[in-house]
């Protein structure tokens, strides 16, 4: 019993530590290491028409916001792309609020009762992966943004490309919502 908790202990400590990159490592959002990630979305378009929003991707599922039940969120994976020392996640997400109006805007904090933390598991080398931050760059949409209700809106998020070449990683996009498993990735170059 006392030998599974230490073990427990340690693989719990190198899945923590696996997920940080220091400021050194951090890809810089120019140049070779990936695509310039955008700062927030738009409604149906960024980049992209309206039917490109829609479709099954590579997942998808329908979630209730947590804390409210009654207010439900459709979520299509559309892709994981590794360009350079980036990945690149794109997800659609299409609230479908009953407590607000028709014509009310819905933003993606409020479809995720502020907790649209997305993190990325590679379960085989035992790596999490955290949305990338740096003082002044934008690496996700801006949860704020904002879209009528039953409009879907586009969320991206970049990363650092896996340690090693990962076919399939796991997605939690907030702790209340089960994950997305083994979702292929998509190597550019």
């Amino acid at each position: 019993m006392r030998r599974r908790v230490v073990v427990a202990t340690v693989v719990g400590a190198v899945l923590a530590l696996a997920g940080c990159t220091g400021d050194r490592d951090e890809p810089s959002p120019t140049g070779s290491t990936g695509p310039t990630p955008s700062g927030s979305a738009t409604a149906a378009t960024v980049g992209d028409d309206a039917a490109s929003l829609e479709g099954d991707g590579l997942a998808s599922a329908t979630f209730s916001v947590p804390g409210s039940p009654e207010d439900t969120v459709d979520v299509v994976i559309q892709s994981l792309v590794v360009s350079g020392k980036t990945t690149e996640l794109r997800v659609v997400l299409t609230p479908h609020f009953t407590s607000v109006a028709a014509d009310d805007t819905v933003t993606l904090s409020d479809m995720t009762d502020q907790n649209l933390r997305p993190v990325l598991n590679d379960t085989i080398g035992l790596t999490q992966y955290f949305v990338l931050s740096n003082t002044g760059l934008e690496w996700e949409t801006d949860v704020s943004t904002g879209v009528t209700n039953g409009t879907p809106v586009l969320y991206q998020a970049w990363f650092a490309a896996p340690q090693s070449r990962a076919e399939v990683l796991d997605l939690q996009l907030t702790p209340a919502w089960p994950p997305f498993e083994n979702l292929p990735l998509t190597y550019e170059g």
